[in-house]
């Protein structure tokens, strides 16, 4: 391998050199190559994984690289794991506290905080192709596609579930409105700039904004309906009336059940608790490992009749 940079034009340029050409080299020259390529210091944000493999690890055969790689997505999933649990028993009960605190019902939690939450750490992996010179948008739109498509699916298969009609159809429509905002802007004889950019941030603005109002009218309707129940129960009885009652409750229970988050069921427990078997509830514990963010509803458990109070002695 030539290793000079002056005035012969075959020498190679390591400051244009792909960092990913060096898997094209002898693995004895690979070592040398991750410390004098420029790009691997760019690509690798915490460590030179390349350095890692080829100069600390000495790996000089295909069979070692394999079981090196093999190791490290071990590791990278030991650490999805991990992750995993650390949101689901911290950071998960931690955001459904706040949107307690804050009057947010169960969906405007999920498409702000969690939301923000899930985006914010993949936002900051799609900018590393920036920081590469090398930026591809059509990288945050298979992200997108891979959630959208698998993700829903995968949630829809293990755990049917019914959706609320409105905010699924208004979530369609102004989904296809972004995409259709996005398509004209790919697609003029320019090439985006920073002006684009606001523009797509905007229109997420417009989106919570259009929840947030929507959640509002919700709000409104809900007090009104309970006015009008508490003037229809002062009426004279009739069929009419109890007709309408139950009409209204009805209405008002649907509204409500998504209205605000509540913690249901062992809601004064640690959430480790549900993790291990439990002496008061040890069928409860085994059939759910955590309730994650969204807490399910109760089935309503049987009240507790005292034997003792109650029996009958003939």
């Amino acid at each position: 391998m030539n290793n000079s940079q002056g005035t012969d034009p075959f020498a190679i340029r390591y400051d244009q050199m792909s960092c990913f050409a060096i898997m094209e080299y002898a693995f004895e020259e690979r070592c040398a190559l991750a410390h004098k390529v420029h790009e691997c210091d760019i690509v690798s944000t915490l460590s030179n994984y390349f350095s890692l493999l080829y100069c600390e690890l000495k790996i000089r055969r295909r069979i070692e690289e394999l079981i090196a790689l093999f190791f490290i997505l071990v590791l990278v999933l030991s650490l999805m794991v991990t992750i995993s649990n650390v949101v689901d028993s911290h950071f998960s009960p931690m955001l459904k506290i706040i949107a307690m605190k804050m009057g947010m019902s169960q969906y405007i939690a999920g498409t702000t905080l969690v939301a923000l939450g899930n985006t914010l750490p993949e936002a900051l992996a799609n900018m590393m192709p920036v920081r590469s010179e090398a930026p591809m948008y059509s990288i945050s739109i298979s992200n997108s596609l891979t959630l959208i498509l698998v993700g829903g699916g995968v949630i829809c298969y293990l755990k049917p579930f019914k959706m609320n009609p409105h905010s699924t159809m208004r979530d369609l429509l102004y989904l296809i409105l972004s995409c259709e905002v996005l398509t004209f802007l790919l697609l003029r004889p320019k090439t985006i700039t920073p002006r684009d950019g606001i523009y797509l941030i905007i229109l997420y603005v417009l989106y919570l904004i259009l929840i947030f109002t929507d959640l509002i009218g919700q709000r409104l309707t809900i007090n009104s309906l309970r006015r009008q129940i508490d003037e229809a129960y002062q009426m004279s009885a009739s069929e009419e009336r109890n007709y309408q009652i139950r009409k209204m409750e009805n209405t008002l229970k649907e509204l409500e059940k998504d209205h605000r988050i509540r913690i249901h069921q062992y809601g004064n427990k640690r959430r480790s608790l549900s993790w291990r078997g439990s002496s008061e509830h040890p069928s409860k514990s085994s059939r759910r490992i955590s309730l994650g963010f969204a807490t399910s509803y109760p089935t309503g458990a049987n009240p507790e009749v005292d034997f003792e109070e109650t029996r009958t002695i003939s």
